[in-house]
């Protein structure tokens, strides 16, 4: 059985805590991340504390952590890939300790569905 343990920076701080699940939990580490597909049925490719991430309409999804963040102050990167629409953008809002929700959109600001969606969680 593997529990939780921390590694020490100095006497009086812990630099990196390994949870029992194997999350890396530090100022410095991604708390979560994930890549999805963003068209027809969605789907992640790849990710990591992401349980599942919910199609609300075009253009407008919700992603779910699979454990809490420790509060709503924590910041997101995004990266889009749309093989048929060039300028498409990702906006994060609804910041939640649950997840966040994000909207895609083209150049006209039209909501559009897209094939990637990259996301990395920095936070507490």
């Amino acid at each position: 059985n593997f529990t939780s343990t921390g590694i020490d920076d100095n006497a009086t701080s812990t630099a990196i805590t390994i949870t029992s699940d194997g999350r890396g939990l530090s100022p410095f580490t991604a708390k979560a991340w994930v890549r999805f597909n963003g068209t027809g049925t969605v789907a992640i490719n790849d990710s990591h504390n992401i349980s599942s991430i919910v199609d609300n309409a075009v253009g407008h999804y919700t992603v779910i952590f699979s454990n809490n963040l420790g509060n709503t102050d924590f910041s997101v990167t995004s990266g889009v890939n749309s093989i048929n629409t060039w300028g498409t953008t990702a906006t994060v809002r609804g910041f939640a300790t649950s997840g966040f929700q994000t909207y895609t959109a083209d150049n006209a600001g039209t909501l559009r569905d897209v094939d990637f969606i990259s996301f990395n969680v920095f936070g507490d």
